[in-house]
């Protein structure tokens, strides 16, 4: 084995101009392969979910809570989709509900 890869590193170093013709050769067919490629590899994909983000300014937690978030999460849980609801309060961002929903659901119409 030892033989064969010095007999390679012997006839590429003899023939610079050829192997570095050969490399660069190989690099442009890579280029064209990659670009001719039709695959897709991350299709899209459609989440179950729906993101309320309602921000405020000026409130504390506790007041966002009581006049945004309560209200909200009761409005939404009145859908009959929505399987889940989570939300996060905050008195710098607002009120962050995420509305989660079963598979095969048209989100648009959500």
């Amino acid at each position: 084995m030892k033989a064969l890869f010095g007999s390679i590193t012997a006839l590429a170093l003899r023939f610079r101009y050829l192997t570095l013709l050969m490399v660069v050769v190989l690099m442009a067919l890579g280029v064209l392969a990659w670009t001719e490629q039709k695959q897709e590899l991350l299709p899209p994909i459609e989440l179950p979910q729906t993101f309320v983000l309602a921000q405020a300014s000026g409130m504390t937690s506790d007041e966002v809570l009581e006049i945004l978030t309560k209200r909200i999460e009761a409005e939404l849980a009145n859908i009959p989709e929505v399987v889940n609801l989570e939300s996060t309060t905050t008195n710098t961002i607002g009120a962050f509900i995420t509305a989660s929903n079963d598979f095969g659901i048209n989100q648009e119409k959500l």
